[in-house]
């Protein structure tokens, strides 16, 4: 589930995202808006060239290994 990745990787602490928190709810939309902006914004910015996507799934694989 995409929860639980963004919760690896520290998004939910960082917005204040609670396991069960609905971010299609209105209660929860300014979470859910600066989530999504803050995602925009790192898919601009980032390169897809092969040695990033390979860095990526190394730090992927290191943050996904406590499972």
């Amino acid at each position: 589930m995409a929860g639980g990745l963004l919760q690896k990787a520290g998004l939910l602490e960082a917005f204040t995202i609670h396991p069960g928190d609905d971010l299609q709810d209105d209660e929860h939309r300014e979470k859910a808006s600066q989530l999504i902006g803050f995602l925009y914004i790192c898919f601009q910015n980032a390169s897809f060239k092969e040695e990033h996507m390979e860095e990526w799934q190394r730090l992927g694989e290191r943050l996904l290994g406590d499972r």
